[in-house]
């Protein structure tokens, strides 16, 4: 994994490092506001970090008193400590390593911070009993992670099988031939469907995951208040999670720890239960459709169609997939609400297409 983080994401987020610095200054922002936090309460806190380091930077800048950072990715951390060197910044502690393994730092935090990163871990629950015994008393750990039952989750993880017989290579060539201007306006989306794609541990949670555990917590548990199971319109595909330890207290003793362990493990999303007769119509004929790509003998045909299927995930916001024209005015709202069946239905086409093709 530290391989894959090295060469196929940080490369694309150091790329342009004043834009990053301002992407995750603004995102911090956002999360810290959900959080129920200024900007100006981060001064003075300690903090552990975990990810790319940019967060870890920010939260120098906005006056932390000590941040100390974890990645998987030694190039992550070896570019983090250079930069820290020429900004002469004597307070971050970055090193790499696993979450889920022994950690190995000294200490209590006021805040441990993790966005974007729970949903790659190997053993999160592992990981969540180390954060929470880390807290200070009134610290926060806070969480961002992937949402069972969203439209890209679920149609993602149909298509990892099939990404799993190819390389990020072959998928970035083809999609360089197949949209070259597009990449050249905007290189978000190679980076989202490489992460997407073949990140080694890929898992989507649901919040009352995290509301089970609430008795290890020693404190208090904020999540999303909309638990839905499903919902394939525009419904947020990430949730926050954030623990609070009780100024007084700490996490559960042993006996409670024993009696309710932390168990948290990521939704199969390819054996969602879909209520409704379409969306499981749909869903068994896109399950048939990845089983005869995955016996398409030629590689180059394996990734324009996981590239194709894949555009669905990302590039259907409100366009007709097939002809990429936004509906009237008059009929917008109705198209938007009605966002759930436009991508089931361009979903539905594309798949009896390639059914049509083949049995010809």
């Amino acid at each position: 994994m530290n391989d894959f983080y090295a060469s196929t994401v940080h490369n694309r987020i150091n790329s342009d490092a004043e834009s990053t610095r301002q992407r995750y200054r603004q995102r911090i922002a956002r999360e810290l506001s959900w959080m129920g936090w200024r900007e100006e309460a981060i001064a003075g806190k300690t903090i552990f970090d975990v990810g790319t380091g940019w967060q870890a930077l920010t939260f120098i800048e906005l006056g932390a008193r000590e941040v100390h950072h974890r990645d998987l990715s030694s190039a992550q951390v070896d570019a983090l400590n250079r930069e820290m060197t020429r900004r002469g910044i004597g307070n971050l502690h970055s090193r790499q390593g696993d979450l889920c393994s022994p950690w190995d730092v000294d200490g209590a935090f006021d805040l441990i911070f993790l966005l974007g990163v729970f949903h790659h871990l190997a053993d999160p629950g592992a990981m969540l009993e180390q954060a929470l015994e880390r807290l200070k008393p009134g610290g926060s750990l806070y969480l961002r992670l992937y949402r069972s039952g969203t439209w890209s989750r679920w149609l993602t993880a149909h298509l990892r099988p099939v990404a799993a017989t190819l390389s990020p290579s072959l998928m970035e060539r083809v999609y360089t031939l197949q949209f070259p201007l597009e990449l050249e306006r905007d290189g978000s989306f190679l980076g989202n469907m490489l992460d997407d794609l073949f990140t080694p541990v890929w898992g989507a949670f649901h919040p009352e995951t995290f509301l089970h555990n609430a008795a290890f917590a020693g404190g208090s548990i904020k999540t999303e208040e909309d638990r839905y199971h499903w919902d394939f319109s525009d419904r947020d595909e990430n949730f926050r999670v954030l623990f609070t330890r009780s100024p007084q207290g700490s996490t559960a003793d042993r006996a409670t720890r024993n009696q309710h362990p932390v168990v948290i493990a990521p939704v199969d999303q390819r054996t969602l239960p879909l209520t409704d007769p379409q969306a499981r119509r749909i869903g068994h004929l896109l399950q048939q459709s990845m089983d005869a790509l995955l016996e398409q003998s030629h590689e180059w045909e394996r990734a324009c169609a996981l590239l194709t299927l894949y555009r669905l995930v990302r590039r259907f916001h409100g366009l007709s997939y097939f002809t990429l024209s936004r509906p009237e005015p008059s009929s917008i709202s109705a198209f938007v609400g009605d966002l759930q069946r436009k991508r089931l239905e361009s979903l539905e086409i594309l798949l009896q297409r390639w059914g049509s093709s083949e049995s010809r």
